[in-house]
This record gives structure tokens, sequence and C-alpha cells, in this order.
């Protein structure tokens, strides 16, 4: 294709839009296919990226000084904390033992970290593969 210089600007866009109608599926072909570095490997919700995101941040600088429901809690990763129709809360309001709740309740935290954290690890192992986010191979 050559282009020539002594045509005024609006002729050239007038005649570049035509050549491009005239192979409309051509371009729309070469506007669909992908130029990414690394091609997105599979579907996860952007909201649990962005968890596990926090929690590899958070396991990053706090692994050997804090607890992992600490961390949990840092995270901001949500757990259900009724236990058996309790809450801790609850049960400190009314001034009777909680420390079983407490422990359910930590129990699940440390087990969504732990979920959170392995994907992660398979992210950061996967993504040096050109992967991601896949979370096996």
């Amino acid at each position: 294709m050559s282009i020539p210089l002594e045509v005024r600007s609006p002729q050239l866009i007038k005649s570049l839009r035509a050549l491009l109608e005239d192979h409309k599926d051509k371009v729309s072909a070469a506007r669909n296919k992908s130029r990414a570095l690394y091609p997105v490997a599979a579907s996860v919700r952007l909201s649990t990226l962005h968890q596990t995101l926090a929690v590899w941040d958070t396991w990053s600088e706090h692994k050997h000084r804090k607890k992992k429901y600490e961390q949990a809690e840092l995270a901001g990763i949500y757990v259900n904390r009724v236990v058996n129709g309790e809450t801790i809360e609850s049960l400190k309001r009314a001034d009777l033992p909680y420390s079983d709740v407490q422990q359910e309740v930590r129990r699940r935290q440390i087990m969504a970290f732990n979920r959170y954290l392995s994907a992660a690890n398979d992210y950061v192992e996967n993504v040096g593969n050109g992967h991601f986010p896949l979370r096996s191979k």
C-alpha cells in the first residue's frame, strides 16, 4: 500500500476507511487476536485474585512473626463467625465461656488462609512457566 503525500489528510482518511471496509473480516480477525505476552490460562474472579495477593503479601511480611489466624485478619479474609448459633461477642455479653467458639473461628480462618496461600504459591510457580492464573499444570 502506498500513501500519496500530496493528498490532504481528510481525503486520505476517507480512502483508508474505505480500504478497511473492503477488508472488514480480516480487520476484525486481526483486532481480536491477542498480543498479550502472557495469555490468560484460566478464568478467575478478580476479587479472588485480589484476596490471594493480599494473603501472599501478608504471608511474605509476617510469616515468622504472626500466627496464621492473625494473618487472616490482616489479609481481610471473611469467615463465618457464627458457631452453633453463637458468636464470641454474644457469649461475652452474656458472660459465658467462648473459647470453643473462638477456637472454631480461628480454625476456619487458618483453613481459609491456607487455601489462598496454596493458590498464591501455585500462581507464582506457574507464572514462571508463562501460565497465569493457573493452579496446577
